[in-house]
């Protein structure tokens, strides 16, 4: 089982995190939206440059194995819950590669949930 390391998004990162959710996600929303590869692209650029701004109002980490996007979590802030005025942090997105092994997909979840929950202190 492989340890990954986590790291913020980059710029650079978006087009991976596209073509991930296009080969391995898309199927699973194309007969309720739209998929448009441009948007979604747009909506991530702007998150990471969000968080490189405001790092506690977003966070977009990235986890690669041998230089390929294998895990990418996307959590945001200044949602509320239903019942009470407390701010939450939401997800919106957890993407893992398909292709990898059962016991590392459960593994990144594992580390993506660490990081939120680390991350959701910080940002209070």
């Amino acid at each position: 089982m492989t340890n990954y390391g986590w790291f913020p998004a980059a710029g650079t990162d978006v087009n991976d995190i596209v073509k991930m959710a296009q080969d391995h996600f898309q199927t699973e929303i194309d007969t309720v939206f739209t998929p448009d590869p441009v948007a979604y692209a747009r909506n991530i650029t702007f998150a990471v440059v969000n968080q490189f701004y405001n790092p506690t109002s977003e966070l977009i980490m990235t986890a690669r194995d041998q230089g390929q996007l294998v895990a990418w979590l996307w959590v945001v802030r200044g949602q509320y819950t239903p019942w009470s005025s407390d701010e939450i942090a939401s997800v919106n997105m957890l993407h893992l590669d398909l292709t990898k092994p059962v016991r590392d997909r459960i593994r990144l979840v594992e580390q993506a949930i660490d990081i939120w929950e680390v991350w959701a202190g910080v940002a209070g």
